[in-house]
């Protein structure tokens, strides 16, 4: 792209650049949760987390005792045990309740709540550093409602709307610098 040397042109490029690069970052977590959610019933030998410029793959353990039948499943980072990596609820060996992902730092990385064995209701995913980074809503397994995505805390680079499952509208901000 040929900027001619004007400054605005130049700002705007690079906003939108920038937004691009957050953007993608930001759909690649949510396509990792999904592919991660997708193993319902059983237990992960590893867990991958994007961590700033890369992904991170952990190998896991779990205590002894550990069931799927009932209360909370909770898998640990296998390089150091006092790290839990994710908890998840079960009632009658079906997902139930929170299910929440955890950096190796231990700072929360996704919490998502289930029913009857489908995502339903509260979606957030934080950074690295404890701050919301996007938020948003599931109804029987499927996205519904608004989901925002943040830049910085109250910043929303990305609002989508979604019905069912199917996104009807999706707006991008570019965020002034």
């Amino acid at each position: 792209m040929k900027l001619n040397g004007c400054k605005h042109c130049l700002e705007h490029y690079i906003n939108i650049r920038h937004l691009k690069g957050y953007l993608n970052q930001h759909l690649f977590i949510f396509l990792l949760f999904i592919i991660i959610s997708l193993h319902c019933k059983s237990q992960e030998d590893s867990l991958a987390i994007f961590e700033t410029d890369s992904v991170g793959k952990y190998d896991l353990v779990y205590l002894k005792g550990n069931k799927i039948d009932d209360g909370i499943l909770i898998a640990r980072y296998k390089i150091d045990t006092s790290k839990i990596a994710f908890e998840r609820g079960f009632r009658k060996g079906v997902r139930n309740g929170w299910e929440r992902y955890y950096y190796i730092s231990g700072l929360l990385c996704v919490e998502t709540h289930w029913k009857k064995g489908k995502k339903n209701g509260r979606f957030n995913r934080y950074t690295q550093q404890g701050v919301l980074d996007s938020t948003g809503k599931f109804k029987n397994g499927k996205p519904n409602g608004v989901w925002k995505g943040f830049l910085a805390p109250g910043v929303i680079v990305q609002k989508d709307k979604w019905i069912r499952g199917k996104r009807i509208s999706s707006i991008s901000y570019v965020p002034a610098f």
